[in-house]
């Protein structure tokens, strides 16, 4: 809620998790010529349903005489999609109330050769810091969520720093 109520009323941009879920996922790779390339990867000899993305923004600026009902594009890791104001207006109020919202991309007079962008709500995921050992006591770190701290407080002493870096809580 906070980084909808904090973006400009056009825009909405959000970053994402890794989806288990999702049978193929997206990443941006660095070439030998310092270019960067999006690729999907995805399991071997099997169709991509879902795709998974690292972030996704939802631009409100497409024009309703474009003949677009809405269209996607992939950048780098993520996922843009370009949606009208009204459909921008029905998604910020679908996701105030909780609500899983749907959006058909293509154009508006062609029914084959058309996506679906699916925002669900699902259950509070616990799998997380999967694989995950404290090094203080050895114990399984997995469901325990944690905070990344940006410019976290350091202690010197005796020529030796501590970094605060991540709170687990």
């Amino acid at each position: 809620m906070k980084a909808m109520n904090k973006s400009n009323e056009h825009v909405l941009a959000m970053g994402a998790c890794f989806n288990d879920r999702a049978d193929s996922h997206l990443v941006c790779v660095q070439n030998d010529d310092g270019n960067y390339q999006t690729q999907a990867i995805s399991i071997h000899h099997q169709p991509r349903k879902v795709t998974g993305a690292c972030f996704f923004v939802f631009s409100g600026a497409l024009k309703a005489s474009s003949g677009f009902l809405a269209k996607t594009s992939i950048v780098e890791d993520g996922v843009m999609i370009q949606i009208t104001a009204e459909t921008m207006d029905s998604l910020r109020q679908a996701l105030r109330d909780m609500k899983d919202f749907s959006i058909t991309c293509g154009k508006a007079d062609q029914e084959e050769n058309q996506e679906l962008v699916h925002i669900q709500w699902t259950e509070d995921d616990h799998n997380f810091n999967k694989g995950v050992i404290s090094p203080i006591d050895g114990k399984s770190m997995e469901s325990i969520t944690s905070v990344k701290i940006f410019h976290g407080s350091e202690f010197k002493a005796n020529g030796k720093v501590i970094r605060w870096t991540e709170v687990t809580h």
